[in-house]
């Protein structure tokens, strides 16, 4: 119904033209014929009004962002229930997980470029890895990376997906900007082929 837009958008602008008419009467009713202590209550009412209508939103906004977890951290936890002593872990370096934060799961963990994972995997065996998906928009070589990920991506399409977290794609190149929302997967265990 493209129709009603342009309705939608002349009922907000008649609405905001009476509230300015209704806000000027107000004013002028004030500044003429009032007491001085009701002028000053309702221009302290309408202050307030404009600053705690925008401050009211602003607060709910920070609010949710302060309580909003890096996809990162959320990964860690997740592996200390579930990776114990005897379990081990192939990490790829590309999602910047801070060693510390390696350091706190008791499984063996190994960190490589995900260039050298799909090697790796040929010859070890790991009960989880932790895995992402990969923005290749800055790569140095684009069709090399992009047949890379091909392959990654059919070789892991097997393994279950044990725990996702985030929803952005992760640059693979170090010198781009990082969000706390990058994209995690934890896949169960591969056998070496």
């Amino acid at each position: 119904m493209t129709f009603l837009k342009p309705v939608t958008v002349w009922r907000d602008v008649v609405a905001s033209i009476a509230a300015a008419i209704a806000f000027s009467e107000l004013v002028d009713w004030a500044r003429h014929g009032a007491h001085r202590w009701l002028r000053v209550g309702i221009t302290l009412a309408l202050l307030g009004g404009c600053v705690v209508s925008p401050g009211y939103s602003s607060f709910q906004l920070a609010r949710r962002r302060m309580a909003h977890q890096d996809s990162r951290i959320q990964a860690i936890p997740w592996l200390q229930q579930h990776a114990g002593k005897e379990k081990t872990v192939l990490a790829i370096r590309e999602l910047m997980i801070l060693p510390t934060e390696w350091k706190r799961i008791a499984a063996s963990s190994t960190v490589i470029p995900w260039f050298e994972a799909m090697e790796l995997l040929q010859r070890q065996r790991f009960d989880y890895i932790v895995t992402g998906e990969f923005d290749l928009r800055y790569a140095s070589d684009p069709n090399a990376w992009a047949a890379y990920r091909d392959r990654w991506q059919k070789r892991l399409a097997i393994l279950p997906v044990q725990a996702d977290f985030g929803q952005i794609a992760t640059p693979v190149v170090p010198y781009l900007w990082r969000t706390n929302d990058e994209r995690i997967l934890i896949l169960g265990g591969s056998m070496p082929r």
